[in-house]
Parts: C-alpha cells; structure tokens; sequence
C-alpha cells in the first residue's frame, strides 16, 4: 500500500476528499456525454455513424451514472465519520443522485425532455453538494 493510500484508510477526510474528487470528475463526464448524445440524438434517431457515436456516449453515460451512485453510497460512511452536517449532505447528495438517475431512464423511456430537464438540474445541484463536501475535508 502507497503512502497516499495509507493516509487516506487512516483519515475519514481524506477518503471523503477523494471520493468527493472522484464524484466530481464523474459529473463533468456526466455532463459531457450527455450534451454529446443530446446534440447528436438517441440511438433511435440517428443514422451511421451517428448511430454508433451516440450509442457509445449513452453507454458512457449509464456506465458513469451507475458509478456515481457507487461513489454516493461509499459517500455517506465516509462523511458519517467526520460530522452530522457533512453525512447529512452525503445523503442529500446520494438521494439527487438516485432521482437524477431516476430522471434518465424515464428520459429514455418517455422521451420527454423535461426529464432531461431534470438530469441537469440533479446534476447542477449533486456538483454543488460535492463541492462543498471536498472544500470541507481541505480544513
């Protein structure tokens, strides 16, 4: 085991930082393949390479989804050992996940954009409750 890695099993912020970090990452992922599959259209709609193009980003997109709702569940623990405010921001942050993802599959499902709509709104506020998390294991 790395240094890095020692410290971070030793110290529940620096776990809850780097998972913050992580989560982080993964929204702009998120985001990216989103708007590319948005731009491009679903599956349903494009023709050739387009076809493929967006299928690619759509799998991207649940594949990034579903680990960032891995990285919420490992979340809440982390944040429950440094305080109640920061595990309290953990779980809202874990529940706009799982209504965000929510939101995606009814997105596909019903084709409605103000599902879509919804994504981006889970996506803008998860951002800000995991910023705020990684800015509260810097102390």
């Amino acid at each position: 085991m790395s240094t890095a890695e020692n410290s971070a099993a030793k110290s529940p912020a620096l776990a809850l930082r780097s998972n913050a970090r992580g989560q982080l990452a993964m929204l702009i992922a998120q985001i990216l393949f989103g708007m590319a599959v948005n731009l491009i259209g679903s599956p349903s709609e494009a023709a050739g390479a387009g076809k493929i193009a967006t299928s690619v980003f759509l799998g991207l997109h649940v594949l990034v989804a579903i680990g960032l709702i891995v990285g919420a569940i490992r979340a809440i623990p982390q944040a429950a050992k440094i305080g109640t405010p920061e595990r309290n921001l953990a779980w809202i942050s874990g529940v706009v996940v799982l209504v965000t993802f929510a939101a995606g599959v009814l997105t596909l499902t019903s084709g409605s954009n103000w599902w879509s709509y919804l994504m981006a709104a889970g996506a803008s506020a998860t951002i800000v409750t995991y910023g705020i998390l990684y800015v509260r294991t810097l102390k």
